[in-house]
């Protein structure tokens, strides 16, 4: 912070290095954020998330997407804060879930990452919502699990819904949209079906 006011108050708020400390304030406030609400000091995480979304909104344009992921921060730490000691209980439970599938799927336990990861989107779906950042995140390990297994119609199920809500709430210049759709044109490769790769990739273009 003694770092920005520094830069602003010698050269502007516009000056170059101003803005980088900021950006750089805003990531140290993320990552805090992140380590709060692991520790379950909701509270805490939602102040820290308003702070990154304030610090961007002095130095990004409106419709700079991380202003958009600044937003949807904050509206998930938001959300977080009403929640029971019983439902933030779930939630961590869904988050080591979460964890778990990961080592399975290193291993090459497919099966059972992707038991794993259907046990978490029920507990997010449950608590957060279908369209949560949270729940996303779900839905594309599971088409990548399914994609890993060759279950190529379940990966496709779980990748057309990432891809419908990243258009929905992210719009389709975001990396995040951007990366889903390559996951999709992935899967399509798989398949052979290289018509309908080139078609999705040519659309990002």
């Amino acid at each position: 912070r003694d770092a920005s006011e520094i830069y602003r108050a010698a050269n502007g708020a516009g000056d170059p290095q101003y803005r980088q400390s900021r950006f750089d304030l805003a990531g140290a406030l993320a990552r805090l954020a992140a380590h709060q609400a692991s520790r379950g000091e909701l509270e805490a995480a939602r102040d820290s998330r308003a702070e990154v979304l304030q610090i961007h909104k002095e130095v990004l344009d409106e419709n700079d997407y991380r202003m958009i992921d600044a937003r949807l921060a904050l509206k998930l730490a938001e959300s977080m804060v009403p929640m029971t000691h019983q439902q933030r209980a779930r939630i961590g439970e869904a988050n080591k879930l979460y964890a778990t599938s990961v080592g399975l799927k290193e291993e090459g336990d497919t099966k059972g990452a992707a038991e794993q990861l259907l046990k978490a989107l029920e507990i997010r779906n449950e608590l957060l919502g279908a369209d949560n950042p949270e729940t996303r995140t779900m839905h594309e390990a599971l088409g990548t699990v399914y994609q890993s297994a060759n279950e190529l119609e379940k990966a496709e199920l779980h990748y057309r819904h990432v891809v419908r809500v990243r258009e929905e709430l992210l719009g389709i210049r975001h990396p995040e949209y951007r990366g889903s759709v390559h996951a999709m044109a992935s899967l399509d490769m798989s398949r052979n079906d290289y018509d309908t790769a080139i078609g999705l990739h040519r659309e990002l273009v």
